[in-house]
């Protein structure tokens, strides 16, 4: 499994930066104070983007009670730790979006028709994530972070580039451990939001 602290020491490689960082605790540098800022965003954008199949999970949906929402005639309660919705049980309507719930908003699917399952991404703690995602996590954090630790906003989109090629290895990695010799490239760049 990665570790956050080698991620972060990559990032510092891709930003150019020294790579001296043990732990992430105590007294840090100043460039690694402004990568960490968008460390867990990042994380959650790449598993968002890769849907690795430990942060994947199918749910029964539960409908909400007492919740307005609008238009939409269904409610229904996410997970903790929700990034996106990845399959919905039927063809219809629907969007994810926050609602009020006794006065606390909550991440719901809010739909025009009753739904019964869906396949979700949800965000999973740094020492779960795996190594074939090492690489792409770091350079979606070095994407973010570009601009605030070095200035150079030209960095930034051939981060982007090497993010999108490293995210399609990391899937191919995952097809592989799968049984699949190669992931349906087409319908992988269709279905994963590719940050390109």
């Amino acid at each position: 499994m990665a570790s956050k602290v080698e991620i972060i020491n990559m990032v510092h490689g891709h930003l150019g930066q020294a790579i001296i960082e043990t732990s992430l605790s105590g007294d840090i540098r100043e460039a690694t104070r402004k990568v960490l800022m968008f460390a867990d965003t990042a994380k959650d954008l790449v598993l968002s983007d890769h849907d690795w199949k430990n942060a994947t999970m199918d749910i029964e949906l539960q409908p909400l009670s007492g919740v307005v929402a609008g238009r939409w005639t269904h409610v229904y309660g996410l997970p903790e730790g929700f990034l996106r919705a990845s399959v919905i049980d039927v063809r219809t309507d629907w969007e994810v979006g926050l609602v009020l719930k006794n006065g606390v908003p909550v991440r719901a699917i809010k739909s025009m028709a009753a739904l019964s399952w869906a396949k979700v991404v949800v965000s999973v703690p740094w020492d779960v994530l795996p190594l074939h995602l090492m690489l792409a996590t770091s350079l979606k954090i070095a994407e973010l972070a570009c601009n605030i630790v070095t200035g150079k906003v030209d960095k930034v989109p051939s981060l982007r580039e090497a993010y999108a090629a490293a995210l399609l290895d990391a899937a191919r990695v995952e097809s592989y451990n799968h049984g699949v010799d190669q992931p349906d490239i087409q319908g992988y760049h269709l279905y994963r939001r590719l940050a390109v």
